[in-house]
């Protein structure tokens, strides 16, 4: 800063501070246009993080009314023939697509023979029901294998507060040599009527919705 004193030229220096102050509001727009950018960014991230794990939650809820029965059609323990048999109950407001709901039943394959699966009856027919065979990765001392029960898109909708009708099935090995159920996770010798099982699970859309699998999930 310059003074005039008596036509002398007085130069003072500027206070650090002042000089801060100064070039401080020169840059004060550009760093409050970065923050309020910044923060519009992260209000639209977790505007859709919330909206992704909202819906996640809503499928979720809406299968909550899903119910798996199961009836054991093979109450010996020894068989060669293992005879689940399922239905879907929809206590929802809205029909399910079967082509979206897959059954696992969880067993000990006891042995390496190829497996057969077969549709015996079903309400949807048995030509909409398909079956499958899954070796698990990680095993227990109750399963190693799981039977997976799906439908095609044909056998339809299961309508709201319905249910499936009965899913009539049974496998087998190759060489038709015994199964021991006695050791198998989803197999209950005394449910021979339908009832709602939970060591039979039920998935949507590839989701788990129904029971609790041999490894606790």
């Amino acid at each position: 800063m310059t003074c005039v004193r008596n036509k002398t030229f007085v130069f003072r220096k500027e206070p650090k501070d002042m000089l801060s102050f100064k070039t401080g509001s020169a840059r004060r727009p550009a760093i409050i246009r970065r923050i309020a950018i910044t923060f519009i960014l992260l209000t639209l991230l977790l505007t859709s993080l919330a909206f992704y794990f909202g819906a996640a939650r809503t499928k979720v809820a809406a299968a909550s009314g899903l119910v798996l029965e199961y009836a054991n059609a093979t109450p010996a323990a020894s068989t060669s023939s293992p005879r689940p048999h399922f239905e879907i109950v929809n206590n929802n407001t809205t029909s399910v697509p079967l082509s979206s709901l897959t059954i696992r039943y969880w067993y000990t394959a006891d042995g390496t023979q190829s497996q057969q699966f077969a549709c015996d009856y079903a309400f949807v027919g048995c030509s909409n029901v398909t079956g499958s065979f899954t070796l698990l990765t990680t095993t227990t001392a109750t399963a190693d294998t799981y039977l997976q029960v799906g439908f095609t898109s044909a056998a339809g909708s299961i309508a709201a507060n319905g249910n499936s009708g009965e899913v009539q099935t049974r496998f087998n090995k190759i060489d038709w040599s015994n199964y021991n159920q006695a050791n198998d996770y989803s197999w209950n010798q005394n449910q021979t009527s339908y009832a709602a099982w939970n060591q039979v699970t039920l998935y949507l859309n590839g989701q788990l919705v129904w029971g609790t699998e041999p490894n606790g999930t």
